[in-house]
């Protein structure tokens, strides 16, 4: 090779090492856009440092041979559904301490995360406020914004202290009903039997959500209050999953409420917003759009969701991952 063709060579590479720099950040650039958007009630954040390209999350860590269901459905660990907490005036530190000793009192059972030290997303938690209420689950179920919203123990204690549950299934958005009891009690969708394989990046939930839609009937709710789930994404992101779609010939009786033209990206993450209706904000759950929810046709349902580590060329892109939720 001659000097002259070595010295294009190193034009190009560094063309393009210039042209990787810009985009990554971009990228960044438009996650910290996200992260203080006026009308989302977040507060400015520090900038995330860049991602350790040495450090394997388990989205890029499981094996890259995935099989499909039923086949990834094997070597299963039961894993134990966390109790609902109280959240409101803990520190971000506890927060995430909760998160992180979550992951570990399990993952020594699930020899495909050997390799993964874990950390939580930075991106995912970064806008925690420290000692700040959170909404809360009789809050959403009875009362709505206001003085109660925090009432009860803290929604987002269904998903924090269970990062297993990879995708779970949420209220589409809080309910005020004409009347609540003198002491009203939390409803909601309730995980009952959660399975992660110890081979694969697969997981299985079972929910029960009958008790949920009939409550809703009671309370005066009709049309897709009685039908359409909202998904919570964060805890698959905080495993390395940046996108999902909804695999119709694995599924049954679970549609996208809204036509959803190829996969789905998960961008949501924790914050202090102003929707619960006091005074400097909660803490609570962003980015739960329309294209996360989901209509239940009828019971027993099954949704099965491929799941990727980064955005899909299309919907029929082999998947990095696999989570199916069964509803009753």
């Amino acid at each position: 090779m001659n000097r002259s063709t070595v010295i294009a060579l190193i034009a190009i590479f560094g063309s393009l090492y210039g042209i990787h720099r810009i985009q990554t950040k971009r990228a960044q650039r438009d996650m910290d856009a996200l992260l203080e958007t006026p009308d989302s009630g977040v507060e400015a954040a520090a900038a995330a440092p860049e991602a350790d390209p040495s450090a394997p999350r388990p989205g890029v860590a499981y094996s890259k041979e995935l099989p499909e269901p039923p086949e990834a459905d094997r070597g299963n660990e039961a894993i134990e559904i966390a109790a609902l907490d109280e959240y409101d005036g803990k520190k971000k530190s506890e927060i995430l301490a909760i998160r992180t000793n979550a992951v570990e009192k399990d993952r020594s059972r699930i020899p495909a995360l050997a390799g993964w030290n874990y950390k939580p997303n930075e991106p995912l938690f970064r806008a925690i406020d420290d000692g700040a209420p959170w909404w809360g689950l009789v809050g959403v179920g009875w009362f709505g914004p206001g003085p109660k919203s925090t009432d009860g123990l803290s929604k987002e204690s269904r998903f924090i202290p269970n990062p297993y549950l990879w995708i779970g299934l949420e209220e589409k958005g809080a309910h005020v009903p004409p009347s609540a009891p003198a002491d009203p009690e939390p409803y909601f969708p309730r995980p009952s039997a959660l399975l992660i394989s110890r081979e694969n990046a697969f997981g299985r939930v079972r929910y029960e959500v009958t008790s949920y839609f009939a409550t809703l009937g009671q309370n005066g709710y009709t049309g897709d209050e009685l039908t359409d789930l909202a998904l919570s994404t964060y805890n698959a992101q905080d495993f390395g999953f940046e996108a999902l779609t909804l695999v119709a010939d694995r599924s049954r009786n679970v549609r996208f409420a809204t036509p959803v033209d190829g996969a789905v990206a998960l961008r949501q993450f924790i914050h202090k917003g102003n929707g619960c209706g006091i005074k400097d904000g909660c803490n609570n759950k962003s980015q739960s759009g329309p294209e996360l929810l989901v209509h239940i046709d009828q019971l027993p349902a099954r949704a099965t969701f491929a799941l990727y580590d980064k955005m899909p060329a299309s919907a029929e892109a082999p998947p990095n991952g696999w989570f199916v939720i069964d509803l009753e």
